[in-house]
């Protein structure tokens, strides 16, 4: 894939004890597709249980 279609944001939520998320988004062939990895594992266990949530609404 050309790195021209790879774009990445970080965000650092605050309190910084909830640490970092990163989100990577690509497109390739007509698809566009995404990734988002938190430093905090509460974090990250709040966005997979509300994943339905922000497709549907973002």
């Amino acid at each position: 894939m050309n790195k021209e279609n790879i774009y990445e944001l970080k965000i650092n939520l605050k309190p910084k004890e909830l640490g970092e998320i990163t989100i990577k988004i690509s497109y390739n062939n007509g698809n566009i597709n995404g990734l988002i990895v938190s430093t905090n594992k509460e974090v990250a266990n709040l966005l997979k249980e509300n994943i339905d949530f922000l497709k549907n609404n973002y």
